[in-house]
Order: structure tokens, then sequence, then C-alpha cells
């Protein structure tokens, strides 16, 4: 356009797709439109701005919290080159000595075997027997008593939550069923990072698999408190996952017909979608379950796959590395609804579950002109056309 205008080209500006040379634009345009870049495709999981930043935007508690209280915490990234530079220097100190005593030892030996051994070569080996033999009994006493060492070790993290920190902790958790928007979670995941220690997140595990029975809304808000003091202290999360994982396989066990069992089978696999959702867990995680769940597609399982559909289908569906299995997982489920006899009640959970992944489209609506544009095309077109 610029060469038939005869103007200049105006600066452009670069994205992924105007770097793209002529062998990759080829490759590129055979791609779909969802995922032409798996790098957009997930800043654009989540449609709504304010979802996106209920799920993506978790607050820095290496900003908020001082370094001192997160000492047993997993260092951020930006530690390895200082913690790189300490295993460096340690290497190095570690090499030198073993240099100098391999030249202490080269002197004190005799060249020829003959001569006879310095009173001071006496005592240096005598000194290095008693310390191999000090080193072996304090070994033997460790493996001796484990069940003293791990009963210490019990008492100590028992003593570190007594007393004011543990009526801190029990404040913290007292309000945790009461978290129900974004800066309550926040608030809480910071408060709690003042007291925490082993003991006390242990206690957090084991609150945040406590949802109140009735309360699903409830998931997604605990979900986050995880998510946020996992970047912290990745066992949490790891926790609460492994609890959630293992309760949903022992309920599609047990397969419990009755009403009682269905609240529980629809809390954990809402609560393994919302995991997923802030990647505490690989969407593996989801599909494995999601196809045992169509293998045994009657009764409860039906209920437990329209939840995980429902919950985390379009998220999956809109990851690059999941969409094709989710796709077909999802043709799979139809072709099951249609298949198989079952209620009003569970073929309107799988229509729902299935809408919700894939709304469908609205029809075009014609958009309607003022009565003045109306009455002025009239009379354009009809009064003062050529047939009049």
């Amino acid at each position: 356009m610029a060469d038939a205008l005869g103007k200049n080209l105006p600066p452009l500006a670069e994205d992924a797709f105007t770097r793209l040379g002529a062998d990759e634009s080829s490759s590129a345009g055979g791609m779909t439109a969802g995922a032409a870049g798996g790098s957009e495709a997930i800043e654009h999981v989540f449609e709504d701005p304010e979802v996106r930043a209920f799920y993506e935007q978790l607050p820095d508690l290496w900003s908020l919290i001082p370094t001192v209280l997160l000492k047993d915490a997993t260092q951020p990234r930006s530690s390895d080159n200082s913690t790189a530079i300490a295993v460096g220097r340690s290497e190095a100190f570690d090499t030198s000595a073993a240099a100098d005593s391999a030249a202490n030892s080269s002197t004190a030996t005799p060249a020829n075997g003959n001569e006879p051994t310095t009173a001071a070569t006496v005592a240096g080996v005598s000194d290095s027997h008693e310390g191999t033999a000090a080193a072996s009994e304090s070994t033997e006493a460790n493996c001796s008593y484990p069940a003293a060492a791990a009963a210490v070790a019990a008492d100590d993290d028992t003593a570190a939550v007594t007393g004011d920190q543990h009526s801190a902790i029990d404040a913290i958790l007292s309000r945790l069923p009461s978290c129900v928007s974004r800066d309550l979670c926040d608030e809480l995941a910071v408060n709690f990072c003042y007291s925490n220690s082993k003991a006390a997140r242990r206690r957090l595990m084991r609150a945040l698999m406590d949802v109140p029975r009735g309360n699903l809304q409830l998931l997604p808000y605990y979900s986050r408190v995880a998510a946020t003091i996992s970047q912290a202290y990745p066992e949490v999360g790891a926790g609460v996952l492994s609890a959630v994982e293992a309760e949903f396989d022992a309920l599609a066990a047990k397969k419990d017909l009755t009403r009682a069992g269905e609240e529980p089978r629809l809390r954990v696999a809402r609560y393994l979608a919302e995991l997923i959702k802030f990647r505490l867990a690989p969407p593996s995680a989801l599909l494995l379950r999601l196809k045992m769940l169509l293998d045994d597609f009657s009764g409860p399982a039906v209920d437990a796959a329209a939840a995980l559909v429902e919950s985390a289908g379009r998220f999956l569906l809109k990851l690059p590395e999941s969409r094709v299995r989710m796709e077909n997982l999802l043709s799979v489920m139809m072709r099951l609804r249609n298949a198989r006899n079952l209620d009003s009640r569970q073929t309107n959970a799988v229509d729902n579950a299935y809408f919700a992944c894939r709304p469908p489209d609205k029809a075009t609506q014609r958009r309607r002109r003022p009565p003045l544009q109306e009455y002025i095309r009239h009379l354009v077109f009809e009064v003062l056309g050529d047939g009049s």
C-alpha cells in the first residue's frame, strides 16, 4: 500500500508474528487460531479480566514478608546466583584443604621408608584414630535411636507453636471459612507467614482439607490460599493436592449411591479442578481421572465427571498441552450420554458441563436504528428514489 500511494512506510510495532521468517510463517499459517502460539494461549486462558486476576495474580510473599521470617522457605529463583557462589566458595575451600592435607602427609612420610617415624606423626595418627572412633560412636548412636530422634523433632515442632504463636495460628485458621474475596485470602496468607512453622503448616493443610459441608463456593478461595503460601512453602500445595487425589480415588472406588455420598464427590472433584486452575497440579491429574470415570460412566461416576468438566473443562480446552485430549474426552462423554440410559438429572448435569466448556454461539441480532434514522432512510431510498 505504501508503494501504491508513494508514501514512506510508517514504523510498525513488532510482535511474535511480524518476527516470523519465510520458513516459519508457512508453518505458522497451518496452525489454528487457538494454537497459534502457546504463550499467547496461556495468557488468555481466562477471558474475564477479574477471573484472570484471581487465578494468576498472586501476592509476592518475598516482597511482603521479611526474609528472616521465611528462613526455612524455598528460596526464589533470584537467589540461585548467590547460592551458587556460596557453594562454589565451599567447594574451593574443601579443595584447598584437601591439597594442604595431602602436602602435609607427603612431607611427614619418609622417602625411602627405612627412617623411623617421628613423635609428631605418631601423635597425629593416634589423634586421627580417636576422631574416627568418636565419629563411629556418634553414628552408631544416631542409627540406634531413630525413634528418639523423631520424638525430639516432634517435641521441637510442638514447642515451636505453643503459647502466643499457637493462639495466633488458631485465630488465623478460624478466619479461613470467612475468606470470600481475593483480598481476604491474601491477607490471611500473609498473616499466616508471620506465625508459621512446620507444625503450623501441617495444621493449615488439615484446615484447607476441612471444607465446611455445603459450602462449595469456598473451594476457589481455599485453593488461592494454598497457591499463595506454596510460593514459599511448596509442601503446602503438594500436601493439599495429595490429600484431594487420595480422597477422590477413595470415593471413586467406593461408589456410594446414597444422597449423603454425593456432596463429598462434588466437593473433591471441584477442589481438584480449582487446584489445577491455580497450577498446583498438572492437567494430567484431571484428565486421567476423567478417563477413568468415563470408562465406568454410570451412577456416581456421571456426577463426578460432570463436576470435573464443568469446573475445569474450559480451562483445559484453552491450554495447548491439554486441548486435544480434552476435546477427545468431551466427544466420548457426549457419545456416552446419548448411548446410556441416564435419568433427567444426570442428563442435565452432562449438558451443563458440556456447554460450560463450549458455550453455544449467540444468535446474531439485527441492530435496530433510531426512529429518526429510519425516517431519513425512508425519505432517501423510497420517497426520493429513482422510481418515485
